[in-house]
């Protein structure tokens, strides 16, 4: 249950980030930005966290699942407006992230067993970028959410 706390405070994140976003130039380069500096603290304080918690991943450290989410969700300034359901495709990037997150299907599985922080986080990162590709090829294609 704390991966989908963590989801939901990425979604949160990124609904704040885009709303900044939209007064720049090149929206999707911070967006894609500010997804790399959140994954590569992550990669820190889980790194930390392993040396004082007993688990391979501490549960109560959520910001591997902010980043994941996050990277999940930036095809949506590139295609969101031709579906028409804005909304909708924040739903359907959350709950792709989560299920990714939840089932890790390989290469995602693979990704979790590398060695310390980076297992914990790319397992993450991986479910991001699967979930990414599968929500703009949902946009892309203009399948009503």
């Amino acid at each position: 249950m704390p991966g989908t706390y963590g989801s939901v405070l990425g979604v949160a994140l990124y609904l704040g980030l885009a709303v900044l976003a939209r007064t720049m130039s090149y929206p999707e380069v911070f967006l894609f930005g500010v997804a790399v500096a959140v994954a590569g603290v992550s990669i820190l304080i889980v790194s930390i966290a392993l040396k004082s918690f007993s688990a391979e991943d501490p549960q109560v450290i959520v910001l591997d699942e902010v980043a994941g989410q996050l990277l999940s969700l930036l095809p949506l300034p590139l295609a969101a407006p031709r579906t028409g359901s804005y909304w909708g495709a924040v739903a359907a990037g959350f709950l792709l992230f989560r299920a990714l997150d939840a089932i890790k299907p390989y290469p995602i599985w693979k990704l979790g067993h590398l060695k310390g922080a980076w297992g914990v986080v790319a397992d993450d990162l991986g479910a991001g970028v699967v979930a990414a590709a599968l929500l703009a090829g949902i946009l892309h294609f203009g399948l009503r959410l």
